[in-house]
């Protein structure tokens, strides 16, 4: 029966009776999301649920905030017990979620058909009384889709994990304790519990791999530019600014499967870290010529090692930059409990815009996994911690990698090999582990440098630093040594200078990559590189149009002349950062979509070369936000978090916010202290 409206609270009007389900139906938006940040099974279908959870809360939300525009609709006869249900469902979905994202959860289903049945019959009921509460859902991802791949995932899983099944086919339900990834890494809690984290699987075949395949075709190799033995160029055949890194893995097409396991593993985590901004990228894998090729992101500026020999003299403002990246890399691996064993410069990738990444995972191993004896090459011993050289059985930590880091630190600062004039093994040995003796420092490296390289590299394992720590003293480095930029939130790391607008050349000197290298030189011809942009951009490419924007935009050129040429400069630039941001073609759109969504976000947000349309500017904000880009997760964090002109909803908020801090914005930072939010 509906309940009808008291006269106590007749004053308040209808909504007053509504506080209580409004309540619970955010509290539960608050829970799924949670839940889905931890999900390790099911994915795609707790993300579509997760989708109306949130849809609803965000209606709820505006109903509250125009209450008095609806009041006629909250009395309605029926309208209260209809929200009643759909709370109900939403408490279902939260708990059908919770237990499908987890195997533990998996084991309480008998089967397939048990786990669609439950699907299909809340998403029907939330569907039917969205309608009948006049609020569509509008979702991203095609329910039966999302279904079929989930439970397709999680056959493979069983069927990789024997363990987990009993004598009838089903899951067991006497599951090994699992550590699951919380939403605050606590490292000492790691340390303290190594020995309950379950290893990474590796257990799949090359077979197997089909479901990664990268469609070469479309693809040629790019004889310019070849990097040791196994890794080469390709470039889009159609778009020859579109470049992957190929991979070969010389080994026969059906080998014994202990020589196949380092090749699994690699893959495993790039695929599981695909998402990580300091992370080199995985595409996928192919084969050719009965031989393994792995799909990552090229990397233009090669590795550390290389790119310092070639840029001498790093500023410190760039030096704790790469510091920063490889350090959060780390925290971020440590927290899905994977050790990469093998930190040194020659396996940091530098990309165009210049951020370090984690590439070369071939040996990396979960937290208590047995330790894999790294080979005593001259390289790999010049960062191993002392414990590892003097006990070939001594198990690999986060200790040991922390060492490692400290002196990757060392090589930063002084721009060359650790112990690089001593090349005898056996007294590189003696050095490190026995005499103790830790490489120093030139006079000009900051003494906050030389301090956290003492307290990564101590020879007790438990008096190093943590990488938590590690991270803070670095950006206080940092901050000491970049310019600041008085432009608040805005993204201005790809301009400099200005430069007169003059008109393209029939055949531009430069191509598009060599025009986006020459404008990030620190005394790069820029007027050389606006001619390439726009002859590019009219040409229909969309890299080059987000180029020509950005000139545009910032003003790189000359002042206009008079306000008609400023209007028209604004509406050409957000032409061109509309056309680039919805023109997504994979791979290697990184390196400017979510940029060019970022910057047309601007315009609309600001009414530049657009009508202004906040709430279209929050879409593109929540595009970019969500394809990696750090200003866009600040500005969009920012806006939930506060309800600027949306619903406020600050869970979502709070993890942008910490995400857009984890990338080193500085308004972001000062937002997550002001408000107690930790990242």
């Amino acid at each position: 029966m509906d309940i009808a409206i008291t006269q106590g609270r007749a004053s308040q009007g209808p909504f007053a009776n509504y506080m209580e389900i409004f309540g619970d139906i955010q509290e539960s938006n608050n829970k799924i999301i949670k839940i889905e940040d931890e999900a390790n099974h099911c994915r795609h279908v707790s993300h579509i649920l997760v989708e109306r959870v949130t849809n609803s809360n965000n209606y709820v939300k505006e109903l509250e905030f125009h209450k008095d525009e609806n009041s006629e609709f909250l009395a309605k006869p029926g309208t209260y017990q209809k929200f009643a249900e759909l709370r109900d469902i939403i408490f279902q979905i939260v708990d059908f979620v919770k237990r499908i994202s987890q195997i533990e959860g998996l084991a309480s289903f008998k089967s397939n058909k048990e786990i669609k049945q439950q699907f299909e019959e809340l998403v029907g009921n939330f569907d039917r009384y969205s309608e009948e509460l006049k609020f569509i859902s509008q979702i991203s991802t095609d329910d039966n889709f999302a279904l079929e791949h989930d439970l397709v995932e999680k056959d493979k899983f069983l069927k990789n994990n024997p363990d987990m099944v009993d004598e009838n086919g089903q899951i067991s339900r006497k599951i090994p304790l699992i550590a699951q990834l919380t939403e605050e890494f606590n490292e000492q809690l790691l340390n303290d519990k190594m020995d309950i984290i379950r290893p990474l699987q590796t257990t799949k075949t090359l077979d197997s791999l089909k479901d990664e395949i990268f469609e070469i075709n479309g693809y040629k190799i790019t004889l310019d530019e070849i990097r040791g033995q196994h890794i080469q160029k390709w470039s889009k055949i159609l778009d020859p600014n579109k470049v992957i890194a190929v991979k070969e893995v010389n080994i026969n097409m059906h080998p014994d499967i202990l020589s196949m396991e380092p090749i699994k593993k690699q893959i495993e985590i790039l695929k599981m870290l695909q998402s990580l901004p300091q992370v080199i990228k995985f595409y996928g894998t192919f084969t050719h010529n009965s031989k393994l090729h792995i799909v990552t992101e090229w990397a233009h500026n090669d590795n550390l090692r290389n790119y310092y020999t070639k840029n001498l003299h790093l500023g410190w403002d760039k030096k704790s930059e790469f510091s920063i990246d490889i350090c959060r890399g780390l925290i971020y691996l440590h927290s899905m409990h994977i050790l990469h064993h093998d930190i040194r410069s020659a396996n940091i990738l530098i990309t165009l815009d210049r951020t370090a990444k984690i590439a070369n995972f071939g040996i990396s191993r979960g937290f208590s996994e047995a330790t894999r004896n790294l080979d005593e090459t001259i390289d790999t011993i010049r960062y191993m911690a002392p414990e590892k050289l003097k006990t070939k059985n001594y198990k690999y930590d986060n200790f040991c990698e922390i060492f490692s880091f400290g002196m990757l630190l060392w090589e930063i600062a002084e721009e060359k090999m650790p112990y690089e004039k001593e090349n005898n093994l056996k007294k590189l040995y003696e050095i490190i582990s026995v005499k103790k003796i830790r490489e120093g420092f030139s006079s000009d490296v900051p003494s906050e440098w030389k301090t956290i390289f003492k307290e990564t590299t101590r020879s007790n394992p438990r008096n190093r630093s943590k990488l938590s720590r590690i991270v803070e003293d670095l950006l206080k480095v940092y901050e000491t040594f970049h310019p600041r930029l008085n432009l608040n939130d805005r993204d201005t790391s790809e301009y400099e200078g200005r430069l007169t607008l003059d008109p393209p050349p029939s055949d531009p000197e430069l191509s598009l990559e060599d025009a986006i290298k020459e404008h990030h030189k620190e005394n790069g011809d820029k007027t050389k590189s606006w001619k390439s942009f726009i002859k590019f951009a009219n040409s229909g490419n969309p890299e080059a149009k987000y180029w020509a924007g950005l000139y545009l935009y910032h003003d790189i050129c000359n002042k206009p002349i008079d306000e008609t040429e400023r209007c028209f400069r604004a509406r050409r630039a957000a032409a061109f950062f509309k056309e680039s941001a919805d023109e997504c073609d994979m791979p290697n759109t990184q390196s400017h979509v979510d940029k060019a969504q970022l910057h047309f976000a601007y315009c609309l947000w600001n009414g530049q070369g657009v009508d202004k349309n906040h709430t279209k500017a929050v879409e593109y904000f929540k595009k970019a936000a969500q394809n990696g880009n750090p200003y866009a997760m600040y500005n969009y964090g920012m806006i939930l978090f506060k309800g600027v002109d949306v619903p406020a909803d600050q869970a979502q908020g709070k993890m942008y916010l910490r995400l857009a801090a984890g990338r080193k914005v500085q308004k972001a930072i000062d937002l997550c202290n002001a408000e107690s939010i930790s990242y």
